[in-house]
């Protein structure tokens, strides 16, 4: 069969059905969904079971809880499609995807098709939102290699690995143990994005917005996670190693990554006075100033580019502002203790 859609499932009673009838109601009909439930404790395996046994082309599985990129990994080995696409549960896509990847790969004969996404909220209404674009037409094909090169070390816009439709034989081809990254939270993407990007002979955009991905308001979002930046450094270092055994290491594109790292960096060194006590923060910044990715940066941002100057000029007042605050209140806190 041509495609393969493959659907990693987590307590998503809510909003599985809409992702599975949006597999349902694609234009193009050659396809397998396979539903992987990852030990959830809701309502969503039966909800996976109803479909199945509606339609021959919906396969279900089930695992004890393993994350997700540990149930990615067993989904491709579940699939028989020859392009192999992700659905996260809680999100959906255009009922032409499919049709419109399928004429892409015949056009130009494609390895890995990438495609935009559109954010919607809980109930499904679209967010505005910015988008970037590597093709001025509805559809082309990548002929430097190096816009993706820069397009992986300076932003995040080819992280998502629901925007990608991938030859299998390049999911089955990589070979790295993401046992050792089961735990990661945050960058996982982008580690399995990697070897596909770097390894497809022929890259192909649908410039068009294709995917629905549901964005959902946790508590997480109102206290970031202090150890998120530390996530970014261990797949961070797996794209440099990457770039490091390819073709395109060279000084600018190790420059462009380090630059990109160093204000990822102080971006989250922000976060971190924000939103914990002093010695916390110290204690942080401290790990992240001895982490081997950013001590290994020096050689290559001694020209601090002027989007880091603007950066640390911006954010300068702030930072001051926060750490004297914080110092105050530790003081009036001590002084109030005394007088009890």
């Amino acid at each position: 069969m041509m495609f393969s859609i493959l659907v990693p499932v987590y307590n998503t009673e809510k909003y599985i059905v809409e992702c599975i009838e949006s597999a349902i109601k694609q234009s193009y009909h050659d396809w397998e969904l396979i539903l992987l439930d990852d030990g959830s404790s809701d309502d969503s395996l039966s909800i996976l079971n109803y479909y199945a046994d509606k339609d021959n082309r919906i396969k279900v599985y089930t695992q004890n809880n393993q994350g997700l990129i540990l149930t990615r990994r067993s989904l491709i080995r579940y699939s028989k499609g020859a392009y192999i696409l992700f659905l996260d549960s809680d999100d959906y896509i255009d009922s032409d995807l499919l049709k419109k990847a399928k004429t892409n790969i015949e056009k130009y004969k494609s390895d890995l098709v990438i495609y935009k996404y559109r954010k919607v909220t809980n109930t499904g209404e679209h967010i505005n939102h910015k988008t970037y674009s590597l093709c001025e037409d509805d559809d082309c094909v990548v002929e430097d290699f190096n816009i993706i090169i820069k397009e992986m070390v300076t932003t995040t816009n080819l992280n998502n690995l629901v925007c990608k439709i991938v030859k299998r034989e390049l999911y089955i081809s990589d070979d790295y143990d993401y046992s050792r990254t089961s735990a990661l939270k945050h960058g996982e993407d982008l580690l399995q994005s990697i070897p596909i990007l770097f390894n497809a002979k022929i890259i192909s955009i649908l410039n068009s917005e294709l995917y629905f991905y549901r964005q959902i308001k946790t508590s997480m979002s109102n206290h970031p996670d202090i150890n998120k930046i530390f996530d970014i450094f261990i797949v961070r270092s797996a794209l440099l190693n990457y770039l490091k055994n390819s073709k395109y290491n060279n000084i600018q594109n190790l420059r462009l990554f380090y630059k990109e790292i160093v204000c990822i960096s102080f971006n989250y060194i922000i976060t971190i006075y924000s939103w914990n006590s002093i010695v916390v923060s110290k204690k942080m910044l401290n790990d992240i100033a001895n982490n081997p990715l950013i001590k290994s940066s020096k050689p290559y941002i001694r020209d601090i580019s002027t989007r880091i100057k603007r950066l640390i000029i911006s954010n300068k007042i702030n930072l001051v502002f926060i750490i004297c605050s914080k110092l105050y209140l530790q003081f009036k806190k001590r002084k109030q203790s005394k007088h009890t």
